[in-house]
């Protein structure tokens, strides 16, 4: 298995824009949201490697879910140079970053 980078993240949830949106952030404006990302994975034990489950995921599901998570938060940072319609491409791109290291 392929080790995470934050750069090639950050690349894959650029190139997950369409239009002028991936010009338009920054590489700190991108860190922010995958902060976000993994911060509703911490919050629900899916980076803890003894949690117990399944295993199986609804990839569209936990898309959704941790969109609406980055999104919520986005909301209250009324710094943020974050589009929130670009919000569910870009967890949409780091989701299949992650999918490709496996």
């Amino acid at each position: 298995m392929k080790e995470f980078n934050e750069n090639e993240a950050i690349a894959a949830m650029r190139a997950a824009l369409t239009g002028e949106s991936p010009e338009k952030y920054t590489d700190d404006d991108l860190l922010e949201v995958l902060d976000l990302i993994f911060d509703h994975y911490e919050e629900n034990g899916d980076l803890d490697p003894d949690a117990s489950g399944s295993g199986d995921v609804d990839d569209e599901e936990e898309i959704k879910a941790t969109a609406a998570f980055v999104t919520r938060f986005i909301k209250k940072d009324k710094s943020s140079r974050i589009d929130l319609g670009d919000i569910p491409a870009l967890v949409r791109g780091e989701y299949a970053y992650e999918l490709s290291l496996i």
